[in-house]
């Protein structure tokens, strides 16, 4: 998967999981601030990207996910890495 589709993909996701336009999804959007997101959301945001992709997010990276970029720039070295 290149990365303009990982993008589409993602941002799909986060609109979906938080009940929001695609439209208000920017890479630069905030989860919580500019989305909405609380923690039961990021939980089951985090657990759809690993069924999609196929991968595992390791707890630790969890506190730094804030934006949908970060959530992006995780997903290519976790699929090289499969």
């Amino acid at each position: 998967m290149d990365r303009p589709e990982i993008e589409r993909t993602i941002t799909q996701i986060v609109a979906n999981k938080l009940d929001v336009d695609i439209e208000a999804v920017t890479l630069d959007s905030d989860l919580a601030n500019d989305l909405g997101m609380n923690s039961m959301d990021a939980i089951e945001l985090i657990f759809e990207i690993e069924d999609q992709f196929n991968i595992e997010i390791p707890e630790e990276n969890f506190a730094n996910i804030r934006r949908v970029r970060d959530l992006i720039e995780l997903l290519p070295s976790q699929a090289r890495d499969r």
